[in-house]
């Protein structure tokens, strides 16, 4: 089961799923974008904050997701085979550090008073 999710996460061309998972991800990235561009002018956020946080906790619990079955299927990788080691070499891998500064925002926010 392991080797089936890390082929569909980490070869986007591997089936249909594979496919479509990757263009969901992309959708979800870009109407990410969207909705921080349209929540900085504060009277579209005001009159849609409902939506925009829902929005975000929904994005975040998505990408968290993403991010821990990518840890978890990372040992399929030649490069990181080990279960415990391989994982944290996976884990300070540039991509995986880009999905964790994607999400860290969210959960410092919770951990301290920052905007």
């Amino acid at each position: 089961m392991r080797r089936n999710f890390y082929n569909i996460l980490e070869h986007s061309n591997s089936s249909p799923l594979a496919r479509l998972l990757n263009l969901l991800l992309m959708l979800l990235i870009m109407s990410n974008v969207i909705a921080v561009i349209l929540a900085s002018d504060w009277t579209i956020y005001l009159e849609l904050r409902v939506f925009f946080d829902s929005f975000e906790l929904l994005s975040i619990l998505v990408f968290r997701i993403e991010y821990v079955q990518r840890a978890w299927v990372s040992v399929e990788d030649p490069r990181y085979q080990s279960s415990v080691l391989g994982r944290l070499k996976y884990l300070v891998s540039p991509m995986a550090l880009v999905d964790l500064v994607a999400v860290l925002p969210f959960y410092l926010g919770i951990l301290f008073n920052i905007d």
